[in-house]
């Protein structure tokens, strides 16, 4: 039982991890074919990437988040598919309305957002295609919800392949430039679009229910406001760079930052299957006796710290290597992008951190909507300090702090607000432990690569020290040798081998 909970986590978690490193591979498959469309053309992807991630969180006005949590609350099987049959058919047709009511409106405001690019038939295919993800999403967030991470790593894994492929066929054979990657995930939308609603296959709508939508839209609606601070604080510090420092440094910066957002690419994995531990652990509990509830709150918290110093081990490697990595890129653009690397990574951490503490209020859902109150303070701190650092340092570097700043203060609200709402035992000693041998670890990282210029010298020393902090790390969250034997897949590794 001690260790059934952190056990579930990584055997799933480490699917969901899979499951976005590929996603993120398909992303460097295509930066040779993004080169042959040129610098105006990419700049018109990524304008329309925004708007569509924009319009997709308002189509969906936060009912992915009641699709995941509220099925939680309905036992039967019958109950949960009026949940989804309820949503499904109002999403198709706000969704409908929505994209009606664009279609109409789109050409008259599309020009205050950009001259170089007309609403028809790229803003209208990115208005679609927000509007088509809606479902696809949703059936990912079902399977998450059922705990089916090989379902789930099948599904997008498909969902990603045929992306790429169509993406390939109408830039490199037809020969369509940016509009062609436009036009091929419009159609690779639909057509997954289709297989979601075909494999959740909601009910008929005469089993849809208002009371069940009010209910949804009054836990979805407050992640509204929560979802675009998130969208803004993701994408802010980029812009100003640009705006105060240049395109230039925003290349360099960029470079560090994808290595590092490694880091935070681990830590939305491991939340995937924690938040549905969390969530089916504390819900069982209710009906238990006080002991059996003390040692289950025991357990997540527990659970979350490991995962939390998982994450930290994965910043100190992608920080150890960032230097050297970065050095392997022609040319000398992007020698100082390195530096980028160990305070983003902190930020990573910084959001595992959030992840765990914010579980209760996911939970609790009376109090959903504290989670804007906390990203959207977040975002007024990156907007505030990379105007600050960015004009009183002169270098992108003051972006990377300013997204440490910005998750840190996710965190700290999300554990404040957390334990407000639902408190669970944190081992406090163990969290402060965690977190001083990580930030030394870095800083001992990052003064390596700035003293030491030869790397034959530079990677051992490095290497050491990010295995010492690591072994720290893991000692305050309880990880050890005996730990690490009772997880599913070093044990099946080893019985396979013997």
């Amino acid at each position: 039982m001690a260790q059934s909970v952190a056990r579930r986590l990584f055997a799933q978690g480490g699917i969901y991890t899979l499951s976005r490193l590929f996603n993120q591979f398909t992303r460097l498959i295509l930066l040779p074919v993004y080169a042959l469309i040129g610098a105006q053309g990419v700049g018109i992807i990524n304008l329309l990437w925004s708007i569509g991630s924009f319009l997709g969180f308002i189509y969906a006005q936060g009912l992915h988040g009641a699709w995941f949590r509220l099925r939680f609350d309905r036992k039967d099987r019958a109950s949960q598919k009026e949940l989804e049959c309820t949503i499904v058919w109002y999403l198709l047709a706000s969704g409908a309305i929505g994209v009606v009511a664009l279609a109409l409106v789109g050409p008259a405001l599309f020009p205050l957002i950009t001259t170089e690019v007309g609403f028809y038939p790229l803003g209208f295919l990115t208005t679609l295609t927000a509007a088509l993800l809606m479902f696809p999403n949703l059936y990912e967030r079902k399977l998450q919800a059922e705990q089916r991470p090989i379902q789930y790593a099948i599904f997008t894994a498909a969902r990603t392949g045929l992306g790429l492929l169509l993406i390939l066929f109408f830039i490199l054979v037809l020969k369509r430039g940016a509009a062609g990657k436009v036009e091929a995930d419009a159609i690779a939308a639909g057509l997954v679009a289709l297989a979601a609603l075909a494999l959740i296959r909601p009910s008929r709508i005469r089993s849809f229910s208002l009371s069940t939508l009010a209910a949804s839209l009054r836990y979805g609606l407050p992640l509204l406001p929560h979802s675009l601070a998130g969208l803004t604080n993701e994408v802010i510090d980029r812009i100003l760079i640009s705006r105060v420092l240049g395109l230039g440094s925003t290349g360099v910066y960029s470079m560090g930052y994808n290595l590092a957002s490694l880091t935070g690419i681990v830590a939305t994995a491991l939340n995937q299957a924690y938040s549905t531990l969390f969530i089916q652990s504390i819900r069982e509990s209710i009906e238990k006796p006080e002991e059996m509830r003390r040692e289950t709150f025991r357990l997540v918290a527990r659970a979350g710290l490991q995962m939390t110093a998982f994450v930290a081990c994965v910043g100190l490697a992608v920080s150890t290597v960032a230097r050297e990595a970065l050095e392997v890129l022609p040319g000398t653009d992007f020698d100082q992008s390195w530096r980028v690397v160990p305070p983003v990574a902190a930020a990573g951490v910084s959001m595992a951190g959030y992840y765990v503490f914010s579980q209760s209020i996911v939970y609790e859902t009376s109090r959903i909507g504290l989670l804007a109150r906390i990203s959207i303070t977040a975002a007024i701190t990156n907007i505030a300090a990379n105007l600050l650092l960015l004009n009183a340092t002169g270098s992108f570097l003051g972006a990377a702090w300013a997204t440490f700043l910005s998750n840190t203060t996710m965190a700290l609200g999300g554990l404040w607000l957390g334990q407000t709402t639902l408190r669970l035992p944190h081992k406090w000693l163990s969290w402060i432990t965690l977190v001083a041998s990580l930030g030394i670890g870095l800083a001992a990282l990052y003064l390596l690569d700035d003293g030491i210029p030869s790397p034959a010298v530079r990677f051992p020393l490095k290497v050491l020290a990010a295995g010492i902090a690591a072994i720290l790390v893991l000692r305050s969250a309880g990880v050890s040798r005996k730990t690490l034997d009772t997880l599913p897949i070093l044990r099946d590794f080893r019985g396979k081998r013997s």
